[in-house]
């Protein structure tokens, strides 16, 4: 049952975004017969305004599905709804997705120098293959990219360097100490008590000498690349009808997100270099794995409250398409949406200004996150003295909702007792996105801090924070408290030119 709700999921979040600039110059009246077609009686017509309203994207057009989400009609109002939630989408996407500009100039810099500096100012684990190393330690690379993209001036620097992109290395390797366990009649364990847990590695760009490019599509801040793919599947004849190819793919994002897994890869449209028409055999999954979990018919989660849900990090999939009756040699166009989780950089969720003065109030921040003032006050030591309730935004990644889910808790603490308290230093607090600040944003020095322990780090933790203000520094103006959030993102790419194994 779950995985036929997760493939209508993926269907609903494919419906094609018309690139390019919403159209503003929409007559309302032409507006309101798209937002009254969403009840037409005829299906055809109700997907077509649906379509429309997508492809517009105006200020007007948002207006009136709003005031169509709660019209009396439920057919209207659902898909008002839709359309709403997926144009909140595309912005989240676009908002997240916005590139980093950066300007690399090199004159004359051996290729090693350039390739270490450009990872350490980019923040790309760039690195030359170890092989390749002797066969470039001669040459020099002068480049200027102007102002441009990470992966851009990433492109800039290969082709003027001589160098191509290898396929990229694996990102995580499953621990030999799992914490799946099989215990027969279709029912598996997921044993999460701090013991099994993934070892998580940044995925690297090893380049090699020679010039290479493969079929690449960029979406500002991420980058998809055609990979090479096993040999095709059957016999080798004068026909290839009913074979089967697998095209591979390699996801990239800029340093700055944060990458937590694949969702599902989408084709849409696929046509060979002969115009023959390709067919998806079905819709890639991020955690469709021989190990998925969701596979067994009950899942028997022992769990101690704080570790996270293990999931598949990898930034690679298989895209398999059958190919046309006459054998060629290219894809001419393979279009398609991935959907994928990332962490937004890190940001102000909740600003509480006139701190001193909130005591007992909530403040409400992106997502559920909020921030509760519980005291706040100068001590005769001169010191602050703040005790907050945080909540952050959930991690899409935690816990699963599905009905074939059972969760035992367990007692996290081996020694039968529970600390209910944790030191917290100036570090921590930071990493935590505590701050306080004065009236000028200059932030006050954290002199001791404490963390009470919860049993459910999704829940709210409680913080007491004791401020020293510097020499001639005023009073605390507002509290900030920031942190990531667990995006999902809907990108439609087009590949061209993509060689067939």
């Amino acid at each position: 049952m779950r995985w036929s709700c997760t493939l209508l999921l993926v269907i609903a979040w494919t419906w094609p975004v018309v690139a390019g600039e919403p159209d503003k110059s929409a007559e309302p009246d032409a507006l309101k017969k798209l937002v009254d077609r969403l009840g037409s009686r005829r299906h055809s017509e109700r997907e077509a305004a649906m379509a429309a309203l997508i492809a517009r994207r105006s200020p007007a057009s948002i207006d009136l599905l709003r005031k169509a989400a709660t019209s009396g009609d439920l057919e209207v109002r659902r898909r008002a709804r839709h359309v709403l939630d997926y144009l909140a989408r595309c912005q989240e996407t676009e908002r997240v997705l916005r590139p980093q500009k950066i300007q690399i100039t090199y004159k004359e810099v051996p290729v090693h120098e350039a390739v270490t500096d450009f990872a350490r100012r980019t923040g790309l684990q760039v690195v030359l293959n170890e092989a390749d190393r002797a066969k470039v330690q001669n040459r020099k690379v002068s480049l200027r990219t102007g102002e441009t993209t990470v992966w851009d001036a990433f492109q800039q620097l290969c082709d003027k360097a001589g160098l191509s992109e290898r396929a990229s290395e694996v990102a995580v390797q499953r621990p030999h100490n799992s914490p799946y366990r099989e215990i027969g009649g279709r029912q598996q364990v997921i044993w999460l008590d701090g013991r099994h847990t993934y070892t998580r590695q940044e995925q690297r760009l090893v380049l090699v000498d020679g010039k290479e490019r493969r079929p690449t599509y960029q979406a500002g801040a991420l980058r998809l690349v055609a990979l090479g793919g096993p040999a095709r599947a059957g016999k080798k004849g004068p026909s290839s009808v009913g074979r089967e190819v697998t095209i591979g793919v390699s996801i990239e994002v800029e340093p700055r997100l944060e990458w937590n897994r694949l969702v599902s890869l989408c084709v849409e449209h696929a046509v060979d270099s002969l115009g023959q028409r390709l067919q998806q055999p079905g819709i890639f999954v991020g955690e469709d794995r021989p190990w998925n979990p969701y596979m067994a018919q009950e899942v028997i989660v022992v769990w101690d409250g704080q570790t996270e849900m293990p999931v598949n990090h990898s930034r690679q999939a298989s895209i398999k398409l059958r190919l046309g009756e006459k054998p060629a040699t290219t894809i001419k166009e393979l279009r398609g949406t991935l959907s994928a989780e990332v962490e937004a950089p890190t940001e102000p969720l909740v600003t509480v200004n006139k701190v001193l003065d909130s005591v007992g109030k909530s403040f409400k921040g992106p997502e559920g996150s909020y921030v509760k003032v519980v005291e706040a006050r100068r001590e005769p030591s001169g010191q602050y003295r703040l005790k907050v309730e945080v909540k952050a935004p959930p991690k899409k990644s935690d816990l699963p909702e599905a009905t074939n889910w059972r969760i035992v808790r367990i007692n996290r603490m081996r020694g039968g007792f529970e600390m209910p308290t944790a030191t917290l230093s100036a570090q921590e607090a930071e990493n935590r996105g505590l701050a306080l600040l004065d009236d000028k944003g200059q932030p006050f020095a954290l002199s001791a801090g404490e963390s009470q322990r919860n049993e459910d780090t999704r829940s709210a933790q409680v913080y007491t924070l004791h401020y020293q203000p510097r020499k001639d520094q005023g009073e605390p103006a507002r509290f900030v408290f920031s942190g990531r959030r667990t995006v999902l993102i809907d990108v439609p790419f087009v590949l061209k030119h993509v060689p067939l194994p």
